[in-house]
């Protein structure tokens, strides 16, 4: 069966967005309901990184005036230093008895004041320009490599539960994408732009220059908005091109479902701008950001570590969802135990990103997403969508693997799970359409566009 598609630029359904404030003297994420004719508005939740608290105080203090209060430190250090000078060295320098005479003067209750006084000048003087880093040569508390708190926004998706991030480099406005989606409607075969287009209006609003569309892998649930946004973004008038990048194993999986449905090669070969290596490093303007290989439900899956924030993926879920299925052409649930051990093996307070999101009911603070997909299987809908939990609470909570779960158990669980479960509903279409990165296939004679779906067929039939 092929299946003609057509493009059109509707608005779909509405999109939770949670942002990360840019503003450094609210060092923590703010969640906004972002509707396509309202206002967003906004609440905040608590975030327990010490660094990104840290960094926020300093910018109020230097926003505030700390140079006038350390222009004052230095004013008082000579004053303190010129009038000790004059009160009790320069006898030094008149007579033989000048060594009596200084220690008469410097025991004398006034010179011990102005001793006290001396050395706690001293003590604010170097605690300012540690902390506050007049100079570089005091630049000990944010040395050269240690990355700023990123900004983060995350965009939820309801009608595949996707979770699509922004990641902001506070000090440069550069910025990438995560796991953008593009919205289809399988009925009609027809493709719209809102979800993406209300991604365009955020980095628009604040005014990001993004440098990377970052996939984790090749979707089967959703279709990929990367070479949308990458053209639009060139047409709104970026300064450079974002690159559309992916794991270096996307050639493995292209060559397999390229045959399977026929795809031109042409199609295939610049799909994306680079392909990553396993644990290779990369920047986001002064951010630095990690690239980890974490396969199990795909062959191809990466994830990425910014600072102690870690995009996963479909590599591990919240953990009242737990994980997510691989029986997909070179899924292994054996691998996947392993990915989500190395993910559990990360820092306590490390937060992990989920690319999934599928809230069950007894989730608390109902906020039901109409229309939630579900990939694997467990029911969607009923609970607030949560991008991230810490590594400390999945390992003390997720239901499919946490800590004291035997690499058996969950595989043998996992398999038989998964052995059930029926296939995405636009697995065919997403596939073809994610491993070109996002771009539609090419036109035939008459100008349409066309993916391939394969009959079930029974045998009677035949």
């Amino acid at each position: 069966m092929i299946s003609r598609i057509t493009l059109k630029s509707e608005a779909l359904s509405k999109c939770r967005v949670h942002l990360r404030p840019r503003n450094p003297e609210t060092p923590r994420p703010v969640i906004a309901e972002a509707h396509p004719s309202e206002d967003i508005t906004h609440t905040t939740v608590p975030t327990t990184h010490h660094l990104s608290i840290v960094h926020a105080w300093k910018q109020k203090f230097l926003l505030r005036g700390t140079f006038n209060l350390f222009g004052c430190m230095i004013l008082i250090f000579i004053a303190e230093v010129g009038h000790s000078l004059y009160s009790c060295g320069v006898a030094c320098f008149r007579s033989p008895l000048s060594l009596h005479i200084y220690a008469l003067a410097m025991t004398s209750p006034r010179s011990r004041a102005l001793q006290v006084g001396f050395g706690l000048n001293v003590c604010i003087l170097i605690y300012v320009m540690v902390l506050f880093q007049p100079f570089p040569l005091f630049n000990v508390w944010n040395p050269p490599n240690m990355s700023p708190e990123p900004q983060i926004n995350a965009c939820y998706e309801p009608k595949s539960g996707t979770w699509q991030y922004i990641v902001a480099d506070p000090t440069t406005n550069d910025a990438a994408i995560i796991d953008p989606v593009l919205d289809f409607d399988a009925a009609t075969s027809s493709i719209s732009t809102s979800t993406a287009d209300k991604l365009l209006d955020l980095i628009a609003r604040q005014n990001y220059t993004i440098t990377h569309i970052l996939e984790t892998h090749v979707h089967a649930d959703h279709l990929t908005a990367s070479a949308y946004l990458q053209t639009q973004l060139l047409k709104k008038g970026a300064t450079q091109r974002p690159k559309i990048c992916i794991g270096k194993r996307i050639k493995d999986v292209q060559s397999r479902f390229g045959a399977r449905y026929h795809v031109d090669p042409s199609e295939l070969s610049d799909a994306f701008d680079y392909t990553f290596s396993d644990d290779e490093t990369f920047s986001i303007g002064s951010l630095k950001a990690q690239v980890l290989h974490l396969p199990g439900h795909t062959p191809d899956h990466i994830g990425y570590a910014i600072g102690p924030n870690v995009f996963t993926g479909d590599s591990i879920f919240n953990p009242d969802v737990g994980s997510a299925r691989c029986d997909f052409p070179g899924g292994s649930a054996n691998a996947l135990f392993g990915s989500m051990s190395t993910l559990l093996a990360l820092p306590a307070h490390y937060r992990l990103y989920t690319g999934h999101d599928y809230p069950p009911a007894d989730r608390p603070h109902p906020n039901k997403a109409d229309g939630a997909g579900d990939d694997d299987g467990d029911g969607g809908g009923g609970g607030r969508e949560v991008p991230f939990t810490t590594v400390k609470e999945q390992k003390e909570r997720n239901k499919h693997v946490r800590d004291g779960t035997v690499r058996e158990d969950f595989v043998k669980w996992r398999s038989e799970r998964d052995a059930g479960l029926a296939e995405p509903k636009v697995i065919h279409q997403a596939l073809q359409f994610n491993i070109r990165g996002g771009r539609v296939p090419g036109p035939d004679p008459e100008g349409y566009r066309f993916l391939r779906v394969p009959l079930q067929v029974p045998q009677a039939v035949l």
